[in-house]
């Protein structure tokens, strides 16, 4: 239809290449988060409701604290293996406890 000469069809081949790639990488992502939408457990949604009842029970000074904590020791929880926990701990995260410098109100 177009009567396109050899030459501009290897470019049209190369130039799909890298979007053919991407459109199968964007199918393995809806797969994927098909999966999770079809098995709530995958949703961590008992995560958030511990976590909102440890929350709770802190007052806003203590919970303040904490955040603050866990943003400055974020690399370390994020190295914590929540699955596949070991005997050992060598190699584990290392914590900071240093940036208390008093006692929460309410204590």
């Amino acid at each position: 239809v177009l009567s396109l000469s050899p030459e501009q069809l290897s470019r049209i081949q190369k130039s799909s290449k890298g979007s053919s790639c991407e459109i199968k990488d964007l199918y393995a992502i809806d797969d994927c988060l098909k999966s999770i939408q079809d098995n709530n457990w995958l949703l961590d949604e008992g995560v958030d409701e511990i976590s909102s009842q440890f929350t709770s029970i802190l007052n806003p000074a203590q919970l303040s604290k904490f955040l603050l904590w866990s943003d400055h020791n974020a690399d370390a929880i994020e190295k914590l293996d929540y699955v596949n926990v070991g005997a050992s701990v060598e190699n584990g995260p290392v914590f900071e406890f240093g940036i208390d410098e008093g006692y929460a109100d309410g204590d």
